[in-house]
């Protein structure tokens, strides 16, 4: 592992999503289950959370029976838990494992770190505004389980976080791709790495053209929210094939 890590470093200096990929961090009780599992347990989270937002999104288009309709604004909220679960355990990867930093390529025992702050690190870029977002998406989902009709809160507190929200999620892709984009492995329509990025990218384009409907237009506008709802369905959908690429990702690098 130490050989392994040291012609990473010099082969691969820009990798860093390789690097927390890989590294399994020894904690100061001397486990490293959590760290070897967790990109695992993230893929999984984001899969129940994208999940979640596709099936919704149908039901709310195909099925008329009032009780599914009533479960529609519950099942986004808790698609919105999975995903701020699963980005806080990304932002928690990225920074334990820095790839600027000499001491997080190494095998030595340390402490785990809960809070930090990567400048030089895209992949903390990319991370950190994704939890933005997430946490935005939790405001939106939530107020959209409430039983309040007034304009100022359709206004205020469901389309303006699904816009900051979309908008988030379109910036931790754009820099999730550069981290990436100068890898040489990386091969167009062939690299599992290619189809996780675009997938992200398409899924939070997808995200950002419903955010703009439900922004523009009238909330009693029902085919602009229509719209806004089969666009909220394909960037789900999209999100849960990236998602579900993640787990063979990380047992390649295992």
């Amino acid at each position: 592992m130490k050989k392994y890590l040291g012609s990473f470093l010099v082969f691969h200096k820009y990798t860093s999503r390789e690097l927390r990929k890989i590294i399994h961090i020894e904690l100061e009780y001397g486990s490293t289950l959590f760290t070897r599992w967790l990109s695992n347990i993230i893929a999984t989270l984001f899969i129940v959370g994208s999940f979640c937002f596709t099936i919704a999104s149908y039901f709310a288009l195909f099925i008329s029976q009032e009780f599914v309709l009533k479960s529609v604004p519950l099942i986004y909220f808790i698609g919105s838990i999975f995903f701020t679960l699963a980005a806080y355990l990304q932002y928690l990867q990225v920074i334990n494992a820095d790839v600027t930093n000499k001491e997080h390529t190494s095998l030595k025992r340390r402490k785990w770190i809960w809070f930090a702050y990567r400048k030089n690190n895209l992949g903390f870029l990319s991370s950190s505004i994704q939890l933005i977002g997430t946490l935005l998406f939790n405001i939106n989902t939530y107020d959209g389980m409430l039983t309040y009709t007034s304009y100022m809160r359709e206004e205020f507190l469901i389309s303006i976080p699904n816009m900051i929200g979309s908008i988030c999620f379109l910036l931790a892709s754009f820099f999730a791709w550069l981290e990436v984009y100068h890898d040489k492995n990386m091969k167009t329509f062939v690299s599992l790495l290619w189809w996780i990025i675009w997938l992200n990218i398409i899924g939070s384009v997808f995200f950002q053209i419903s955010a703009l409907y439900g922004f523009s237009f009238s909330t009693h506008d029902s085919e602009a929210q229509r719209i806004a709802i089969y666009f909220t369905m394909f960037g789900g959908f999209a999100f849960f094939l990236a998602s579900y690429l993640l787990i063979p990702e990380a047992k390649k690098a295992q």
